[in-house]
């Protein structure tokens, strides 16, 4: 048994499948449960192009690429807790390349129930021949734990031409998809078919080479269970569909977790922007005018659903620090010292501070901190330039000027909205960011110039509670 440079021994693995892999060309790594390295396989260690003595010991971090540590901390997390969700990395090598790989991790636990490391089998995905070879690794993970492998050929029907035996658990056998007898639209939940063939044909449209996509699928005995659907897609030279290899984990129970989490947190969201609006009665329903555009210009730029949903949320309570600023100066019928202006442009820290504890599964404390940056540096509270401003606070920067100008403040009367864009227009690419700029202006194009008419068109695709929103399905961009 491999020991990392004087630590514990690493925990036990079943050797027998370790062999398997290291015989097809996979990586194994182990760690204890402080993600500490305790055994790597040759493979892996030559992959990297480090010593066995120079990896074992040390944290996995440290031989990722900047873009995956956050990705293998949360992912870690998950594994203390039960979950083992097979997801990518990108491995850093010791002469400077990267080495971009799926990752089946499962949790390992003692007699106790205590959990003590993680066991993980790694395949190579750096040429699309590679995915052939991951499959053949996966479907040895898939013993670890209950992933299901798939292949299908993209068309109208996605005929599935292979999937392996862990489809048991949603009551299925692999013969019932030989040659293609069972199609995804029998499979995908109904309410579900749509958004998922085209969040398929959005994908290999703009040549994304894997994405993720969670849907409801349908036992054979008709149950509905969550799954997320890890896709890569292969190009062949002389085949004009391309083949889908994915592999698909039920995530029902997180789901449901993810739910009742994301119900509790919409409801806090929403009496915060009642509050604060009772509290500054001038700009009263501004934070939900200002979501309402926000969801707009998302929509416009196709953002994802979850970020959709998540912009909406962020844009209801971006100025929920002015519960900090005196309603004597958020009053005022003039014009501010600047002493005041330091005051009020100190609502975005309070804003932020007020949600910091707040685990949510949208970046909405950066809207918070960040939707006064502007491109050029010239923004507060941190001065952010361009790309490091996140998509979220750009549009609702946007959104945010053209609602305050168009409307009343005590300081000044409404500008309008013809106005609001003319500012916009003037500053886009300097102040503002070009894309939600013009797909504003394409909102407005659609609904006019005319403030009530606006918000009362944008207020009509509203739901009448985001408890009954649909969520599915959530389809992300492609993933590091």
């Amino acid at each position: 048994m491999v020991k990392g440079s004087g630590r514990s021994e690493r925990p036990p693995i079943d050797l027998r499948l370790e062999q398997a892999i290291d015989r097809l060309g996979g990586g194994v790594a182990v760690t204890d449960q402080s993600a500490t390295l305790t055994y790597v396989n040759p493979w892996l260690a030559d992959r990297l192009g480090f010593a066995l003595e120079r990896i074992l010991g040390r944290p996995v971090t440290e031989f990722l690429s900047n873009g995956s540590e956050t990705r293998f901390n949360i992912e870690f997390d998950k594994g203390k807790r039960g979950t083992h969700d097979p997801y990518q990395l990108t491995w850093r090598q010791a002469n400077g390349g990267s080495l971009p790989t799926i990752v089946f991790d499962s949790p390992i636990h003692d007699a106790g129930g205590n959990f003590i490391g993680s066991f993980a089998v790694i395949a190579d995905i750096t040429e699309p021949r590679r995915i052939e070879e991951g499959l053949a690794i996966a479907k040895l993970a898939s013993q670890v734990n209950s992933t299901v492998l798939y292949r299908a050929r993209y068309g109208r029907d996605i005929a599935v031409e292979y999937v392996s035996r862990s489809i048991s658990q949603f009551g299925y056998t692999p013969e019932d998809f030989t040659g293609g007898r069972t199609k995804l639209a029998d499979v995908v939940h109904g309410d579900d078919v749509q958004a998922v063939m085209a969040g398929l044909s959005r994908h290999i449209e703009d040549g994304t080479d894997s994405f993720v996509q969670r849907y409801r699928v349908l036992t054979k005995n008709r149950e509905t269970r969550w799954v997320e659907d890890h896709v890569f897609v292969l190009r062949e030279p002389h085949q004009q569909a391309p083949l889908l290899h994915g592999f698909l984990t039920d995530i029902t129970e997180n789901q449901i977790s993810e739910l009742n989490l994301r119900n509790a947190l919409i409801q806090t969201i929403q009496a915060i922007s009642v509050t604060v609006d009772k509290r500054d009665p001038y700009t009263a329903g501004h934070q939900r005018r200002v979501a309402l555009l926000s969801r707009a210009i998302g929509s416009e730029l196709r953002l994802e659903s979850r970020r959709l949903e998540g912009l909406y949320l962020g844009a209801l309570i971006h100025d929920i620090g002015k519960v900090g600023v005196p309603i004597e100066i958020l009053a005022k019928p003039g014009r501010l010292t600047e002493s005041e202006m330091g005051v009020v442009r100190a609502h975005v820290d309070i804003g932020a501070d007020i949600v910091r504890e707040v685990t949510f599964p949208w970046a909405i404390i950066r809207m918070i901190e960040e939707h006064h940056e502007r491109l050029d540096g010239q923004g507060y509270p941190k001065g952010l330039l361009g790309k490091d401003i996140l998509v979220e606070a750009r549009i609702l920067a946007v959104a945010d000027v053209l609602e305050a100008m168009s409307g009343h403040r005590p300081y000044r009367p409404a500008r309008g909205l013809d106005a609001a864009l003319a500012e916009l227009a003037r500053h886009k690419e300097t102040l503002y960011d070009r894309a939600p700029v013009d797909a504003c202006m394409a909102v407005l194009h659609r609904h006019g110039t005319e403030p009530e008419a606006l918000w009362r068109a944008l207020g009509e695709g509203e739901p009448a509670s985001l408890l009954s929103a649909p969520t599915t399905p959530v389809v992300d961009f492609a993933r590091d």
